[in-house]
Order: C-alpha cells, then sequence, then structure tokens
C-alpha cells in the first residue's frame, strides 16, 4: 500500500527534478519554504516510522504470543 503511493511520488519528483536540471530553471527558494519543507519531511518520517512499526507488530497484539 505505501509503495502505491511513494513509487509515483518518487517519479513526479524526479520528472521535475530532470525538467529543472534539463533547462537550468531553478526558482528561489524563501525561508518559509524551508520551514514547510522540513515540517513535510519530519511529518513523512513519522508517518513512515508509524507505519513500519503497526505493519510489523499489529498482528502480535491478539495473538496471545509473548
Amino acid at each position: 500500500m505505501l509503495l502505491a503511493v511513494l513509487v509515483p511520488a518518487a517519479v513526479i519528483g524526479w520528472v521535475v527534478w530532470a525538467w529543472r536540471s534539463w533547462t537550468g530553471r531553478h526558482p528561489q527558494v524563501t525561508a518559509r519554504q524551508v520551514h514547510v519543507r522540513n515540517g513535510v519531511m519530519i511529518a513523512a518520517t513519522i508517518v513512515l516510522v508509524t507505519f513500519g512499526v503497526v505493519r510489523n507488530f499489529l498482528p502480535y497484539l491478539g495473538s496471545g504470543i509473548g
């Protein structure tokens, strides 16, 4: 499920990067954009870690193992 979200996002990011590199267009980054990007990266990290923990431990919670 997570792969279905990450692969298109990675492809879109790569296409944007390749287009900007090919055309030489590099927009200026403001301080607000840096803060927003940092917030997005922190949120994405939290989502990925939570997904990994829940995916790996949820089957064991009701099984009586342990």
